[in-house]
């Protein structure tokens, strides 16, 4: 069935930013014998500039990402909390699934599960797996990563930005001192409806 954005809306408890630090490089000679397959599948000339995206020590992920979200699952230990991974483009090592190297940094085993969004119809499919996931789980974490890491060179995001949903929207049985920054934030998509799938 399908409810309406307005009711996805009441599930959605807090959203913010989390800062992080990218560090744009320009590719190497030896990226480039990695990242040819890459170029002819999305038809990008060899002369185009291309860049890759990390963070402090060539990382994947910021610290500032691993720091919050370790303080955020302290704060709702006891919750049945699920995170969704929202993602898109793709990265030097295609072998190395993104979640799976911040799974291994936060020791997380269960309960997290990734999407790729590039488009609106992606992203409101995201709204709708959230809303299946509060069918089996009291809070979820959508968390949106929309950092290309290898693409052609533009301009970087110095932010990723998260909802934080409840069943019922009710915030009263969630600790006060989450660790939240209230500045942007991914909102549910406004004006069309949202896929609810009932468990």
């Amino acid at each position: 069935m399908t409810i309406q954005t307005s009711g996805m809306a009441r599930h959605v408890v807090d959203t913010g930013a989390i800062k992080v630090s990218p560090e744009p490089r320009d590719v190497t000679e030896a990226d480039r014998q990695r990242i040819g397959a890459w170029r002819q599948f999305h038809q990008i000339a060899e002369i185009a500039p291309v860049q890759i995206v990390s963070f402090p020590g060539d990382a994947l992920h910021d610290s500032s990402l691993r720091q919050w979200l370790h303080a955020m699952r302290d704060k709702l230990r006891g919750r049945r909390l699920a995170i969704l991974y929202l993602h898109c483009g793709h990265q030097l090592d295609t072998r190395s699934p993104i979640l799976q190297h911040l799974l291994n940094q936060l020791d997380i085993t269960q309960s997290a599960f990734a999407l790729r969004i590039e488009n609106e119809e992606a992203r409101r499919d995201a709204w709708s797996m959230a809303s299946a996931l509060l069918h089996t789980h009291e809070s979820v974490l959508l968390l949106h990563d929309d950092f290309n890491r290898l693409a052609e060179r533009g301009p970087i995001s110095g932010s990723l930005t998260y909802a934080l949903l409840a069943r019922g929207g009710d915030r009263r049985d969630l600790p006060d001192s989450l660790p939240m920054s209230r500045a942007g934030g991914f909102a549910p998509p406004q004006g069309e409806a949202v896929r609810e799938t009932c468990v």
